[in-house]
């Protein structure tokens, strides 16, 4: 009788239990070890996360507060939110808050770290989601560590994602040890934003290595390239800073592979690659902050606006099919080229430069194939009469010597590749410096300046020169060029058809880095925007316009060439105009953005040819050729890996700075 009453109770109350919850939805419950399964055995009865009240309940803006850091940090707190994004890459989600408080200082979003439970990574996006966690500030970003439990409870309705725009406002407020850029920031931090803004890429350091491109409105230039030194250029930099973001593609590991054209032709051409200048748009995704940068990790494709780099150099800028050329006026191009430490691992004269790795340049035989295949084919290209190098190997003027393996390249190039007509064919030679050193070394650097000229065109008028001169009893003065500015080769020529002589001067001025630590030392970072060693490249600008101001040069066109280290708006490029030289390209071009570098992600040129008065007269046209600085360095020689897309062959990325080149109509 007691058996038959205990059975006839058990059915009466799972049958009372049944009845309860006949059609109420199965909600999940995820704790820590439990995502995917779930929990049967404990149905709650609840439409939405508000069933779920906790003493520590907090929005999500108010977890991140109006400040840089949390209000709540080391605190246990939850929450309930939207799940925008889940990256396994970065090892946690972002949540957003389904109704926002309509206050600008504080963000809507929030990163939750996932710690070592990768069943949280089951969570998709859009789940309405109820957790408990403790609020931390990682390394500059708050999130929810050490979850305890995350409750799925529904799908949440369509978020409004926020419109962000560049160039950021200016925070009202100032915070010590904060810049600028973060205080604007700060309140988009872990949010879902939306960008209808048609941005330019500035930067691709981090491009094919992580995945990474600095994005701006506009690109973003040097600011000594377009101002003065100084507070001019302090206020510039400022407005650039205000002018950036990160467009990350998700995985730190992984590099834009997706934003490369595939199209097997255009590859294999080098074309449609994804380069500095390009534009993108449609951009919708989460802003995160990691690594010390804010970085938008879109949500969805965005649209690229990738344009085609040409193969060959624009037909109008070519000198050999100028339009209206007369016969009477003979044409001569002339390019100044920073080669990127060319060696090539056998020089002749020092045993210490003979064989791989190089001490400047290609750690490999490979490497120095693909670096020399560029280069040729790339100079080639520009079909000169005369080039101007910068960054070979000093290593003398013998049969192995890095100078004329490259001529004879160059030469081979031209034969092979003659027009048509049969016309076309080069006779290059190097301009010897034995008349200054019988060594053949160029001053006592690893690398030095170089004069490559086709003997056809002109030819050399008396012997090369460089600086520093020296005194009376033949010792070297104290010179500009005694150190750090590499020794310039001057040397004169004699244009075959008009008979006009001309002198180019081509230089490498001291680079920016390498600060001396003396804080009395006037080559010292001054902060002013002109970087180090600055009152040395001055020094050398003044000796060299002096020293070319003799009278041998009188009624010479005058060019000076190269690398001078410094950007357009800075000292020792005015001291040059000052003596009366002028930019090539600020005479004659149809670009309408002249620069030769990019350096983290700023944009302007080191690299120059600057006439005096009377080659200014000859100018027909000048511009850069921009197929080096643009392209992601992962593509040049010297970071050649079997996961670069890029072939080998292509003259892409033969250098890290841009030619600049020249045609004179001598007359």
């Amino acid at each position: 009788m007691a058996q038959r009453l205990l059975i006839i109770f058990l059915i009466t109350f799972l049958l009372f239990i049944s009845f309860q919850f006949i059609g109420q939805p199965l909600k999940r419950y995820v704790d820590a070890g439990e995502l995917t399964k779930p929990v049967t055995s404990q149905i709650l009865n609840m439409t939405d996360c508000s069933a779920l009240d906790h003493p520590n309940m907090l929005s999500v803006n108010q977890i991140q507060g109006a400040g840089i850091q949390s209000p709540y940090v080391d605190k246990k707190v939850s929450t309930v939110g939207i799940v925008t994004l889940v990256s396994k890459p970065y090892k946690g989600f972002f949540i957003q808050s389904m109704k926002p408080d309509n206050d600008d200082l504080t963000s809507e979003g929030l990163f939750v770290s996932s710690g070592n439970d990768s069943r949280l990574y089951e969570l998709k996006h859009g789940d309405k989601v109820f957790l408990q966690g403790k609020v931390a500030e990682y390394f500059g970003r708050t999130q929810l560590t050490d979850v305890e439990g995350v409750t799925v409870c529904g799908n949440g309705s369509a978020l409004r994602m926020s419109n962000f725009s560049l160039p950021l406002k200016s925070a009202l407020t100032k915070v010590s040890n904060v810049t600028e850029y973060e205080l604007a920031m700060e309140p988009f931090e872990g949010m879902l934003i939306s960008s209808s803004q048609l941005l330019t890429v500035s930067g691709v350091e981090k491009l094919t290595g992580y995945g990474e491109l600095l994005v701006s409105y506009g690109r973003l230039m040097q600011s000594t390239d377009i101002v003065s030194s100084g507070s001019a250029a302090k206020h510039y930099e400022k407005a650039n800073k205000l002018n950036q973001i990160v467009l990350d593609n998700g995985d730190p590991r992984l590099g834009y592979a997706d934003v490369i054209i595939n199209k097997a032709s255009e590859i294999a051409q080098g074309l449609n690659v994804l380069k500095a200048g390009d534009t993108v748009s449609g951009i919708n995704g989460v802003i995160h902050f990691n690594h010390n940068q804010f970085k938008i990790i879109p949500t969805e494709p965005v649209h690229w606006h990738v344009k085609p780099l040409s193969r060959v150099v624009p037909l109008n800028t070519n000198s050999h099919t100028v339009p209206n050329t007369s016969k009477s006026k003979p044409m001569l191009r002339i390019v100044s080229a920073n080669i990127h430490n060319y060696f090539n691992g056998n020089g002749s004269l020092k045993a210490q430069y003979n064989g791989f790795p190089t001490k400047r340049g290609a750690k490999s035989l490979q490497q120095f194939h693909v670096q020399h295949q560029k280069l040729v084919a790339q100079l080639s290209m520009l079909d000169a009469d005369i080039y101007g190098l910068i960054e070979i190997e000093n290593d003398g003027e013998e049969e192995q010597s890095a100078q004329r393996y490259l001529v004879e390249a160059l030469t081979a190039y031209s034969s092979t590749n003659k027009k048509p007509s049969g016309k076309g064919a080069k006779n290059y030679q190097f301009v010897s410096v034995k008349s200054i050193n019988q060594s053949g070394l160029l001053g006592s650097d690893l690398i030095r300046v170089a004069l490559i000229y086709d003997a056809n065109k002109v030819e050399t008028v008396g012997t090369a020169t460089t600086l520093p001169s020296l005194d009376n009893q033949s010792k070297p003065i104290n010179s500009a060029f005694s150190r750090g500015n590499r020794a310039p080769l001057i040397q004169s020529f004699k244009h075959l058809k008009s008979g006009k002589e001309f002198t180019l001067a081509v230089n490498h001025f001291k680079s920016k880095g390498g600060c001396p630590k003396s804080k009395s030392d006037p080559n010292r970072n001054l902060k002013d925007g002109q970087g180090c060693w600055n009152a040395l490249r001055v020094k050398a600008a003044d000796e060299l316009a002096k020293h070319l101001q003799h009278p041998t040069y009188d009624g010479h066109g005058v060019l000076i060439l190269g690398d001078l280290n410094a950007y357009q708006q800075e000292q020792p490029i005015m001291t040059l105009r000052q003596y009366g030289y002028q930019n090539a390209v600020d005479i004659k071009s149809s670009q309408l953005a002249a620069y030769s570098y990019i350096f983290r992600s700023r944009t302007g040129t080191l690299d120059y040819i600057l006439l005096n008065k009377t080659a200014a007269n000859w100018v027909n046209s000048s511009f850069y050729w921009h197929v080096n600085a643009d392209v992601a360095k992962e593509y040049g020689y010297d970071k050649l890996t079997t996961e670069n897309r890029l072939p080998a062959s292509t003259h892409l990325r033969a250098s890290d700075h841009d030619p600049v080149v020249l045609d004179l109509t001598i007359q």
